[in-house]
């Protein structure tokens, strides 16, 4: 057994459980434009809505994951700190972080890289405890090959 392998079966057995929500679709032509969305929204207003998520014409899939989160990994924020205020922004104690990333349904590897916030799509989340995530960053975890992942997860904000 790979060292792949049995760190997704740990993640699969004592991992937390969680929803990852992708969302393909259509990019709205507010994220073609220079200027904000909402101000390419406002001047078009037959034109329709991505509410922000820069999707049109969409369709959503979830996927049950399972994997380890926290929000205190001091080691991780030492080694990420060069880039705490420039690549990933500033990370608040409302941010987590995801290690492994497993299917819940076989145990197998689920890649976050490809799911991860862009100027096109804001619209993947994950959702962990009742609260969603924009998934900002993913780095692979391993030496020589690749035995997982760990996520930065980007608390959104609830709007009123």
């Amino acid at each position: 057994m790979t060292d792949k392998t049995v760190f997704m079966l740990d993640c699969y057995r004592f991992g937390a459980e969680a929803t990852l929500t992708t969302v393909t679709g259509t990019t709205c032509p507010c994220r073609k434009t220079s200027g904000s969305s909402r101000e390419y929204h406002r001047l078009n207003p037959s034109a329709a809505d991505c509410l922000g998520t820069g999707q049109i014409d969409t369709t959503i899939t979830e996927t049950t994951i399972k994997g380890f989160f926290t929000n205190r990994l001091q080691s991780l924020m030492t080694f990420l700190n060069q880039y705490k205020n420039t690549e990933i922004g500033e990370m608040y104690d409302a941010d987590l972080f995801i290690f492994g990333v497993a299917k819940a349904s076989d145990a197998s590897f689920m890649d976050l890289s490809g799911y991860t916030e862009s100027n096109t799509n804001r619209a993947n989340k994950i959702t962990y405890q009742g609260n969603d995530y924009l998934i900002r960053h993913v780095y692979s975890v391993g030496f020589t090959e690749e035995v997982g992942q760990v996520g930065l997860l980007k608390r959104v904000a609830l709007t009123a």
